[in-house]
């Protein structure tokens, strides 16, 4: 399968600190961006010197266990000792795992037209052991629960893709279990990466999720969330609404209805963040007059569920505790349960953790990450964040919804528990 990393373009004006293999500044050195994977016993060769720095095939721990971010989104593992900082025309892989590589000077020249690497050959992913005794008990749930007439979707949100990221699993793990299942759709909350790259660097990161998740053969509807704008950190390079449309949506509105008629479900989609607000989490006027000619143009006996990134609540809600419009939105939605009884649930992801919401006149339901993660700060009271371990069932984190007539159940493949709203 070809590597993309090997045809990027090196970045110049930056090299690899030898200490902790975090990208520096550094005018006379041009550098690899994204970390280039290497099987053990392959080699690489330049006809111009250049010195290597390589990188374990795992997730460093910090970056499950504490709120932290990469700066330039890797999550492999720096080896030192397996570094080569004297400069050399050519190395051979003493192992599997991922390498950058510094040249001096600043040469346009794509990496695969400077490097000589092994031949790529086609691979075909396979499930790992422990994802397929996950997917086995996660059938034996699903067989015990299914009744004729029950709608079955995917759920997932918040994957944060990043070089050598968890997400190459996620994709197999969907694949392999929408196979057995064969759900009606795929929904995606959003935070596909983390928007603290380029635009050319988050764009085509969002597409590899985009790209990863049709894979599943499925119908794909998503959310856009905070990071999908290409704004974290200070991030100057931020998508338009439009753009962002265009990337996530094809185009379409992101306040939308999907309309599943043979299940009598509707699927309900709101925008819940715009970083030119003072108040940026958060539904504007027009979102919810969308949503209210949304509400009246559902068809008559539809049940529905309503997604957003963001909670529509300042109390579910760590980072703001003001969600702009956030009661106007409720009023709205409740107003409409009160006439129809029609609303099983409002789910959203963002927070990273899990939680059922019971004060309203329908929950609202937040679901863990898919990255593995599982800090326990910057969390609002009364959510859970389930342990994730790499190389476990716990590194993965998806849920698959059983929509019955009067309610929901929420079957968790990997870290986490079932549960029914």
């Amino acid at each position: 399968m070809s590597d993309p990393a090997r045809r990027q373009f090196l970045l110049k004006g930056k090299s690899v600190d030898r200490e902790n293999g975090s990208l520096q500044h550094d005018p006379l050195q041009s550098v690899t961006f994204e970390p280039i994977y290497i099987h053990e016993g392959e080699t690489v060769s330049s006809d111009r010197p250049f010195r290597l720095y390589f990188y374990l095939p795992q997730i460093r721990p910090e970056l499950i266990h504490t709120y932290t971010y990469d700066p330039y989104s890797n999550y492999t593992l720096y080896d030192p000792a397996l570094s080569v900082f004297e400069e050399v025309r050519e190395w051979q892989a003493p192992r599997d795992g991922y390498i950058r590589l510094v040249f001096f000077g600043s040469p346009e020249e794509r990496i695969d037209r400077l490097v000589r690497f092994p031949q790529e050959t086609e691979e075909v992913p396979e499930q790992k052991p422990w994802f397929q005794e996950e997917q086995q008990r996660l059938l034996q749930r699903y067989a015990q629960q299914k009744e004729e007439g029950d709608t079955c979707l995917l759920l997932l949100s918040d994957t944060h893709y990043g070089y050598g990221c968890a997400f190459p699993d996620t994709v197999i793990n969907l694949k392999e279990l929408a196979k057995e299942i064969h759900p009606q759709a795929l929904i995606h909350l959003g935070d596909l990466s983390d928007g603290a790259q380029s635009s050319a660097v988050s764009r085509e990161m969002a597409q590899r999720v985009l790209d990863g998740l049709k894979e599943s053969g499925l119908p794909v509807y998503l959310c856009i969330g905070n990071h999908d704008g290409n704004y974290f950190r200070g991030n100057k390079d931020v998508f338009s609404r439009k753009e962002n449309e265009e990337l996530y949506l094809n185009g379409e509105r992101e306040d939308r209805r999907i309309d599943l008629p043979q299940q009598k479900l509707s699927l309900l989609f709101l925008s819940s963040f715009d970083p030119k607000r003072k108040h940026r989490y958060g539904f504007s006027l027009p979102t919810i007059l969308r949503l209210c000619r949304l509400l009246l143009g559902k068809p008559q006996g539809h049940r529905l569920l309503v997604f957003s990134h963001v909670p529509p609540l300042g109390e579910l809600h760590y980072w703001d505790p003001e969600i702009f419009h956030s009661e106007l939105l409720l009023k709205v939605l409740e107003r409409h349960q009160k006439r129809h009884h029609d609303i099983l649930a409002y789910i959203h992801g963002h927070n990273h953790a899990d939680s059922v919401y019971t004060k309203r006149s329908f929950p609202i339901v937040g679901i863990a990450s898919n990255k593995p993660e599982d800090f326990q700060d910057h969390k609002p009271a009364g959510t859970c964040t389930p342990l994730r371990e790499p190389d476990t069932a716990s590194q993965e984190c998806f849920d698959v919804l059983l929509v019955k007539k009067e309610k929901v159940l929420f079957l968790r493949y990997g870290a986490g528990e079932d549960r029914e709203v």
